[in-house]
């Protein structure tokens, strides 16, 4: 799962307590969101969808983590590379859950 210094160096965030605090809470938000964007499962979490797609969840997370760090009140809702990405995601995890499997499983 993408940490707070990962996002931080990506988005060229200057190092700070009290930023690696916001970026932690932005991000723990940010997976929250998408989790229960996707599902009301309690078996699909973080590491479930992580498993299935990464690096789809991973960029998920990073695009809206961005989102939330440069407009927290979110005036302008989700862009739309967020929708196209999390539709893709749920997706493929709603597939797997119904086939009931995931990358561990095959």
């Amino acid at each position: 799962m993408v940490d707070a210094t990962t996002a931080m160096e990506e988005f060229h965030i200057d190092e700070s307590p009290e930023e690696m605090k916001t970026v932690e809470r932005l991000l723990k938000q940010s997976r929250a969101t998408i989790v229960e964007s996707i599902s009301s499962d309690k078996a699909v979490d973080a590491n479930f969808i992580e498993q299935i797609a990464p690096d789809i969840f991973e960029r998920l997370t990073l695009t809206l983590f961005w989102q939330l760090y440069s407009d927290r009140e979110q005036t302008d809702g989700y862009s739309a590379g967020y929708l196209a990405q999390m539709a893709q995601l749920r997706n493929k995890v709603l597939m797997e859950v119904e086939n009931g499997k995931s990358e561990a499983d095959l």
